[in-house]
């Protein structure tokens, strides 16, 4: 769809190589669902959107605003571009892997479960909450202002290379946290749980429960880090 396009409603869908390109939308309310290998991006504008992706999507905007993802059973979906929005919503379930290139946006609100992973580049204007459950994994580099993030059931969030100024913590039932923090450190980690965490932010409130620990990343280990860097996995 080039050109201007103005309309109240749009539901699409769209099936095996397909592709839905925007060029200066406004849409009052956005539904695409996006099969194997399909494409959609562009330049565009909704009050209200959902994108449901299944294996091989390819989801690249530039400019979206207000956009509410959700991924269900063994998809893989690459994300990129610039969405300008108050708020995204991620929604990951059922061995779902999400690859992020680069991705700009305002606040987002990440949710996987069930093996389900999330990883890549990404810069966050204002907020970043990330809850992660059941052997799901997140592993991010960017920056954010604030992060809020949540691992239970064996999960793991891997945000060393992800520099907030201020973050809180939960980690419990066996789960693993580590972040990069520079003004406030809230931290909690429950049964069997641990934290690890870099930077030095003026105010921490740390708590461990028992046969939990919360330790600051050493120096050294963090330089390491840094330098060596995994690459993503490529869809």
């Amino acid at each position: 769809m080039q050109g201007t396009f103005v309309c109240d409603a749009l539901n699409a869908a769209l099936s095996t190589q397909s592709k839905l390109q925007f060029a200066n939308a406004d849409i009052g309310s956005l539904q695409v669902a996006a099969s194997t290998r399909a494409n959609v991006g562009g330049s565009l504008r909704f009050d209200d959107a959902s994108i449901t992706a299944t294996s091989g999507a390819t989801l690249s905007f530039d400019k979206a605003t207000g956009i509410d993802f959700r991924f269900d059973g063994s998809t893989k979906a690459r994300m990129s571009g610039t969405l300008v929005c108050e708020e995204i919503t991620l929604t990951a379930s059922n061995a779902v892997h999400i690859q992020l290139d680069t991705l700009s946006f305002g606040n987002m609100t990440a949710s996987l479960t069930m093996n389900s992973t999330l990883q890549g580049a990404a810069t966050s204007g204002e907020e970043l909450t990330l809850n992660a459950t059941f052997d799901s994994t997140v592993d991010l580099q960017g920056t954010c202002r604030s992060l809020m993030a949540t691992a239970s059931m064996r999960s793991h969030l891997r945000l060393l290379r992800l520099t907030c100024e201020r973050a809180e913590l939960s980690a419990m039932m066996s789960s693993a946290i580590s972040c990069t923090a520079h003004e406030s450190l809230s931290a909690q980690a429950l049964q069997n749980s641990r934290i690890t965490y870099a930077g030095n932010p003026p105010q921490k409130i740390l708590n461990s429960g028992i046969g939990s620990t919360i330790r600051k990343q050493r120096a050294q280990q963090y330089a390491r880090h840094h330098r060596y860097t995994t690459h993503p996995r490529t869809l």
